[in-house]
């Protein structure tokens, strides 16, 4: 069984080594890069398919801001990398490996 980070306690977060914090937390950040670069990309995806629709929603922003809670500066800068990331040859691959923070893209 593997272990899942996400269900420990601030305590036991405490007592684990300093080294396996860093390496959660460097972790944890490549894994939130992942997900906010697949988001991008599936808001493009629902906007371009005109998915929204299905939603009574005009635009893939305006389905992130209804139906998933985004605030619409954040919908539309996770759309905008995503966008920008087509037109790269390999900062995609890093993106979606998570070996580049958020923050860089």
């Amino acid at each position: 069984m593997e272990f899942d980070p996400v269900s420990l306690t601030l305590d036991e977060m405490m007592l684990m080594d300093p080294l396996a914090l860093h390496h959660l937390a460097k972790k944890s950040t490549g894994t939130l890069t992942r997900y906010r670069a697949l988001l991008g990309r599936l808001l493009l995806a629902i906007h371009r398919t005109d998915a929204c629709l299905d939603h009574g929603c005009s635009s893939g922003a305006h389905y992130a801001v209804l139906q998933l809670g985004l605030c619409l500066k954040e919908a539309r800068e996770l759309m905008r990398v995503a966008r920008e990331l087509e037109t790269l040859p390999y900062l995609p691959h890093l993106a979606n490996s998570g070996e580049v923070e958020w923050s860089k893209l």
